[in-house]
């Protein structure tokens, strides 16, 4: 089954998308990326072990967090 140029287009969005908002958490404050690595530590897992999807969530959540905190962005 082939697929089209629009579902392939999508698919090519959807990863660039998990690029930049990987890519994001480089620019956050030291405060943001201490507290998303204490997060990543209490998995058990290195960062590297994470799977996308997991780095993706802890990252939402405690940037939820922060952000109720301390009333800002990452």
């Amino acid at each position: 089954m082939a697929i089209s140029t629009t579902e392939t287009q999508a698919k090519e969005l959807a990863l660039i998308d998990v690029c930049l908002e990987i890519g994001d958490i480089a620019g956050s404050n030291c405060h943001y990326t201490a507290g998303l690595n204490r997060r990543i530590e209490q998995t058990g897992k290195s960062v590297e072990q994470l799977t996308v999807a997991e780095l993706l969530q802890l990252h939402r959540e405690f940037n939820t967090q922060f952000n109720a905190i301390y009333g800002g962005e990452s």
